[in-house]
């Protein structure tokens, strides 16, 4: 696994510029992006995960249609307790360049949900 974690990791520290270990260990990003290595769901790919707020009761019908495509590599969303996240799939041998527009559109993502939940 950490062939393909740790070539990852050494793209994400071209795109955050600063050096990231190599490991097999999740790593946490600004203390709000997780990133980890999927084998299981998605296998060979790399999870972007961010805890969005609380779930808003009264929106239960437009969290499940949000939930229906969680095998997608576009942000999804899950529940976990009452507490609501993004995820987004990433390809682990994505380019800097990619990586780069892929982690904006990430937080921008993650800017807007926050915004609904608060």
């Amino acid at each position: 696994m950490i062939s393909f974690f740790g070539d990852f990791l050494t793209t994400l520290s071209s795109v955050i510029g600063f050096q990231i270990p190599p490991s097999d260990e999740p790593f946490l990003l600004d203390e709000t992006v997780v990133f980890e290595f999927d084998d299981q769901v998605v296998p060979h790919t790399i999870l972007m995960s961010a805890a969005v707020g609380p779930l808003l009761k009264d929106e239960s019908e437009f969290y499940v249609r949000c939930l229906e495509a969680n095998d997608q590599m576009r942000p999804t969303l899950s529940l976990y307790e009452d507490t609501l996240y993004l995820h987004q799939r990433v390809d682990p041998s994505i380019s800097v360049e990619n990586l780069k527009k892929e982690l904006e559109d990430f937080k921008s993502a993650l800017t807007i949900w926050k915004s609904r939940v608060s």
